[in-house]
């Protein structure tokens, strides 16, 4: 059985749209899971009694808004459902979409399907996100609940790039991950919307992209998993990111900069800073276009580094030279 988690926060005039592209499904055995995130305009009487013979719809009421972040997880906590969706309050799912993910979890008994999905701005502006470049979002994905729970895999309780950061960590934490070649949801990139109307949502995400991804990566870590070329890469996009911060002209706050020492002083990562093939590593990565953001400066990224720790880069010594 699948659980449809939807947080909610302001969606008054978007949610039945929502709730109608499940409606219409071609099967018809899954909940959805709405998680009313501290919003008190919501219609939840009114929802009930147009769905109550439409769907299996159960509604949760937070007093407090806590972020998409705390309401996903609240949605995995709630449920005793085999399979999770994660859809945003103003998205669509193709009629195949509940049918065609959770067949090809089970038949492949994978821990995660994703798929393509359709980005749509309230314009005639569309785009297509295929499976190897939409890790950053949840959407057009199909999680297995015991995958998750058995490996303390959550969301973190951020306002911005909460998704990445849950991404992260359960992509690195398998290997039974299974592509699908057909869309079957349509994200709405709203840019209208409570959270992207804020003048400082650009600079929010990248602070929020920072404090998500040092938090996945020791999450990862304490799990034992060693990955030399995930964790390189992993210093270059914080880099990069820090570096656009920079270019912003925002101040780099105290809890981007305890996240970033938080996951270099890992006992894990200060092991592999001891051997200068991991430093060599870090300035592939950095001259490589595809991770480098036009940041691909090794000497730079030693300096940014030795912010954090010298003796840790000057352990290897000589590698930029």
């Amino acid at each position: 059985m699948v659980d449809i988690v939807i947080p909610c926060y302001k969606c008054n005039k978007t949610i039945r749209d929502t709730l109608y592209s499940m409606v219409d499904q071609t099967i018809k055995r899954f909940f959805v899971t709405l998680v009313v995130d501290g919003d008190e305009t919501f219609p939840k009487d009114e929802i009930e009694k147009e769905f109550s013979d439409k769907l299996h719809l159960n509604i949760i009421m937070n007093k407090e808004n806590r972020g998409p972040g705390y309401s996903r997880q609240m949605g995995i906590n709630n449920t005793t459902c085999e399979y999770l969706i994660f859809l945003d309050s103003d998205d669509m799912l193709f009629p195949y979409a509940v049918e065609l993910l959770s067949r090809e979890a089970q038949k492949n008994n994978a821990d995660i399907v994703t798929s393509p999905f359709i980005q749509h701005e309230h314009t005639s502006n569309y785009d297509i996100k295929d499976t190897d470049d939409n890790i950053v979002w949840v959407h057009g994905k199909i999680y297995k609940r015991e995958f998750l729970v058995e490996n303390n895999i959550t969301f973190p309780y951020l306002m911005s790039n909460e998704d990445a950061a849950f991404n992260t960590y359960a992509f690195n934490m398998t290997k039974n991950i299974y592509k699908i070649p057909i869309p079957t949801m349509v994200w709405i990139d709203n840019k209208d919307s409570i959270t992207r109307s804020d003048s400082n949502f650009y600079v929010k995400c990248l602070s929020g992209w920072i404090i998500g991804q040092t938090w996945a990566f020791i999450q990862i870590l304490n799990h034992g998993k060693v990955d030399e070329f995930l964790y390189s890469r992993g210093v270059i996009y914080i880099y990069n990111y820090y570096q656009k911060l920079l270019f912003e002209k925002e101040y780099i706050s105290q809890e981007v900069e305890d996240g970033i020492y938080a996951f270099l002083h890992h006992p894990e990562i200060e092991k592999l800073f001891k051997d200068p093939r991991f430093s060599i590593l870090i300035c592939q990565n950095a001259i490589d276009k595809s991770n480098s953001m036009g940041y691909f400066n090794c000497e730079t990224v030693m300096q940014f580094l030795k912010r954090y720790d010298t003796e840790m880069v000057d352990a290897a010594g000589g590698v930029i030279q």
